[in-house]
């Protein structure tokens, strides 16, 4: 049917360009093919075609591999619990990964293409920050803390790694971001100072409770 296809629309149309089709070569693997035909013409009637065959196969398996690569690269990404996030070189959002999504509370589609600054908490400037010291070290990568206000008005501690994303030829084209949430860790942390404190402060007390009753003694 396919065949007789082709030769109907060869008639008809007197050339047939881009046509693909798949097809088993002498040792029994499918390759992909693709044919150029051109209607020979004879005296106002058809007297044969000329055909011009292209293998497409390793082609067509690079694209396959790309597209199996990707997908895997979207898995990882939307699976992990890190917010990963891209912009353009004007810091507009490019991607917002699921875990961005949990950390700051906006959905992808609420920040796509609007400035990363946005997600500042006011009188912070870690992103500006972040991306000057980005091209200050000519891309090789930067961290920075700082806090970030979520979508629900939470202040947000968010360790940021980052790096630029450069095309073929070498010329930035945007930012990579990869974030953690800090903020249970800083408050853990800010506890455990707080009562270390109080700790040094009532054995200080101690300390001079003792001294004083040691030198009542003394004088008794």
């Amino acid at each position: 049917k396919g065949l007789a296809d082709m030769r109907r629309r060869l008639i008809a149309e007197k050339r047939l360009r881009g046509v693909t089709m798949s097809m088993l070569d002498a040792k029994g693997r499918e390759r992909v093919i693709e044919i150029n035909v051109w209607l020979l013409d004879r005296h106002g009637h058809p007297a044969g075609a000329l055909a011009v065959a292209r293998d497409l196969t390793p082609q067509v398996r690079l694209e396959e591999e790309m597209r199996e690569t990707r997908l895997r690269l979207e898995r990882i990404i939307e699976s992990s619990a890190d917010g990963i996030v891209t912009t353009d070189r004007e810091g507009n959002v490019t991607m917002f990964s699921r875990g961005a999504e949990e950390i700051f509370g906006y959905r992808a589609a609420e920040v796509l293409n609007k400035p990363v600054a946005g997600f500042l908490a006011p009188g912070s400037d870690g992103v500006e920050t972040l991306f000057r010291s980005l091209l200050e070290e000519n891309g090789r990568g930067a961290s920075h803390e700082t806090v970030v206000r979520a979508r629900d008005g939470r202040e947000v501690v968010a360790s940021i790694s980052a790096s630029v994303l450069r095309d073929e030829s070498g010329s930035i084209v945007g930012y990579l971001g990869i974030c953690k949430d800090m903020t249970a860790r800083r408050r853990a942390e800010e506890n455990l100072r707080r009562k270390n404190q109080e700790l040094e402060a009532y054995a200080a007390g101690q300390r001079d409770e003792i001294s004083q009753r040691t030198q009542r003694w003394h004088a008794a």
